[in-house]
């Protein structure tokens, strides 16, 4: 049986689970979601997570879980980016996402989500030699925030 993996990426809009099942060079998609949870939704001026948000986001991660559970996965990598990054309760909402559903959240900068994108184009095998102009218009706000 191949080792299974998981990946979740919670945007500020949307929220994507992907389940793989990892070969030894490649790796075969079993199962994808996408959510729009809206986790920045009226508050992201304000750098929160309002209430509602974060009642969608456990809601959409509980369920995401349950996936995992039904295939047997328990190699997952979630990421967080701007709203979470950016949120003064940030690091609280990742703490109750942790004792809610077990999920460690690896909040990202804005470096290395560009990274992780770029490196998941690359992957998706449509790159050729030519220039290509690559574009994540997310939903969040460039600010920084320390903790």
């Amino acid at each position: 049986m191949k080792n299974k993996a998981a990946v979740i990426d919670m945007g500020t809009n949307t929220f994507h689970l992907l389940m793989v099942a990892l070969g030894e060079n490649s790796f075969e998609i079993l199962y994808k979601e996408k959510v729009p949870v809206k986790i920045g939704q009226g508050g992201i001026s304000q750098n929160l997570i309002l209430p509602d948000a974060q009642k969608r986001a456990l809601h959409t991660l509980r369920h995401f879980k349950e996936l995992l559970k039904g295939e047997k996965i328990d190699q997952i990598f979630a990421f967080a980016t701007s709203a979470v990054r950016n949120a003064a309760n940030g690091r609280a909402f990742a703490q109750e996402v942790w004792e809610q559903t077990g999920i460690v959240i690896q909040v990202i900068d804005g470096e290395r989500e560009a990274e992780l994108i770029y490196k998941g184009i690359r992957m998706s095998g449509c790159l050729d030699h030519s220039s290509t102009l690559m574009m994540d218009i997310g939903g969040g706000v460039r600010r920084i925030h320390h903790w």
